[in-house]
């Protein structure tokens, strides 16, 4: 299990085989930095999608994703949100074999990275705009799409 994942209070967690659909949310984390929260976290989820959803403050990163490897059923996708003010990352995604859609997001102030794909996660980053986080986009061992992103320090 990711260490990233182990010491954070999420708002919303999933575990092995678990599916969501969060829909026009307000995730908030503790502006006041007192507290490591995390807007969602996935370990290993059969079913992930976020869409339509704000996630703000949070030191432990906005969407924080361990993927298990993609098959025919699977559908991970993170569509139209606004991620702001994110300490460790706006988007985390690590996995092998697995597939992410991450679409349409504004991803704004993250203190570290707007979004990071690792560890042989297939991720489509499509039409999102990254403004005045501290790294836009990392791709690290694997195989991403990039298409028509905004990266704006």
């Amino acid at each position: 299990m990711a260490a990233f994942l182990t010491e954070k209070v999420p708002c919303v967690a999933l575990h092995n085989d678990t599916s969501v659909n969060i829909n026009n949310c307000f995730l908030f984390g503790d502006s006041k930095e007192e507290v490591t929260t995390t807007g969602v976290v996935g370990i290993n989820p059969y079913d992930i999608s976020i869409k339509d959803t704000v996630i703000k403050d949070h030191l432990g990163g906005g969407v924080m994703l361990s993927l298990p490897p993609a098959h025919e059923d699977t559908n991970f996708q993170i569509i139209n949100n606004k991620i702001l003010n994110c300490k460790t990352a706006g988007v985390y995604v690590e996995g092998n074999d697995s597939e992410l859609l991450i679409e349409g997001n504004e991803i704004i102030k993250c203190r570290a990275v707007g979004i990071r794909i690792v560890d042989g996660v297939n991720a489509d980053i499509r039409e999102n705009q990254l403004l005045e986080n501290n790294d836009g986009i990392q791709i690290i061992n694997n195989s991403s799409n990039m298409i028509a992103n905004e990266i704006e320090k």
